[in-house]
């Protein structure tokens, strides 16, 4: 008689990208700590004191992104969303809507796990589709030297 397995199937759930709430502040801001590395680092995190050149990260990196998050989630010149799959975060966009019909994707976070699978595809195209509602033209986004 020959051997069996057993597969044990994974009971599959939506991924779905929504605005972020000021709830949503603590998990993102840890979302961005645990998964980002000195190859994210681009001139907006030097400029607003995130990191240096030198050393990469601030120490205080947490803090400045939970308050950036909380300050910036009910601002109308401001995008942030979420990529959940049922109360987990997976992955945000913060993009910042700017003058001339343009904005620029401050930060893109994906969560380590769960690259490679097609969520980072996803929360890109809706925030360019949210963009497009709001009637942005252009959007761009700065990314590290080794940052792929």
């Amino acid at each position: 008689m020959g051997r069996s397995k057993v597969l044990r199937l994974r009971k599959q759930t939506e991924v779905i990208v929504s605005k972020a709430t000021s709830s949503d502040a603590y998990k993102l801001a840890k979302l961005f700590v645990d998964n980002v590395d000195k190859t994210y680092i681009t001139t907006g995190e030097i400029l607003y004191s995130r990191a240096t050149l030198e050393s990469g990260w601030n120490l205080d990196a947490y803090d400045k992104v939970y308050e950036e998050i909380l300050q910036s989630v009910d601002e109308k010149d401001r995008l942030i969303l979420v990529l959940r799959e049922e109360e987990s975060v997976l992955g945000f966009t913060f993009t910042a809507i700017l003058q001339n019909n343009c904005a620029e994707i401050w930060d893109f976070v994906v969560d380590l796990k769960h690259r490679g699978l097609g969520y980072g595809k996803k929360l890109y195209d809706s925030t360019l589709e949210e963009c497009k509602k709001l009637g942005i033209q252009a959007v761009f986004l700065e990314v590290g030297n080794d940052n792929h």
